[in-house]
């Protein structure tokens, strides 16, 4: 799984250059940070004490060991973390001291500083042709999917989380970039986004984290 954070720099502020992997989600939880009050919005924290919630959704403890989507943690550390809400991914970046990109952070970093299309210059990357499989998910540094800026899987493989947020019908939705592996290839750019609430984790989600000022 590598270093705990591999960073980029990008001119004000630091990113993660892949998404917050198994490996990652599993030391927040190491560190009990489902019960650490100070990791949380106040909002969050209440959902998931209302809710009794420990891990994400495709998690399980069964005999002293963590299993994703049944699969022993260890065989997918380099995964993505999926399934996880709004909430959880705001905690765990605070464990960490950082936090989510906003929107505009994040094309920003999906087109090189606004100077091309696609994370990799000016086409759609051929890789995401060739991998096309509905039935699997990339490691967060897969070699074939690395942009410019040297940034992996920006499009195509887990929806990202932002900061941003829009009032919907009085509900408060949080817009995730950069589509998953079920989006249609010929739709994946930097503009496409997605509503979704707060508190939801049904969703192929992960996140990128940026490295807070001091």
């Amino acid at each position: 799984a590598g270093g705990l954070l591999d960073n980029q720099k990008i001119n004000s502020f630091w990113v993660s250059d892949t998404c917050i992997s198994n490996y990652h989600f599993l030391q927040f939880i190491k560190n009990k940070g489902y019960f650490k009050k100070k990791f949380w919005s106040e909002e969050g924290y209440n959902w998931a004490n209302v809710n009794s919630k420990y891990k994400p959704n495709s998690w399980n403890f069964i005999e002293d060991k963590w299993y994703v989507n049944s699969i022993p943690i260890e065989e997918v550390y380099n995964l993505p973390v999926e399934n996880i809400c709004y909430y959880e991914a705001e905690a765990c970046a605070n464990f960490f001291n950082c936090r989510l990109p906003t929107e505009k952070e994040w094309e920003w970093m999906a087109t090189n500083r606004n100077k091309t299309t696609y994370p990799n210059g000016i086409d759609l990357p051929l890789f995401f042709e060739l991998s096309i499989n509905f039935s699997s998910i990339e490691s967060v540094n897969g070699p074939g999917c690395k942009s410019l800026m040297g940034l992996y899987q920006m499009f195509g493989n887990v929806w990202e989380l932002t900061s941003s947020m829009r009032l919907n019908n009085n509900n408060v939705e949080v817009c995730l970039k950069g589509g998953d592996r079920n989006v249609p290839n010929f739709i994946l750019n930097s503009k496409l986004k997605m509503y979704i609430s707060r508190y939801s984790n049904d969703y192929l989600t992960s996140f990128r984290m940026i490295k807070k000022e001091k």
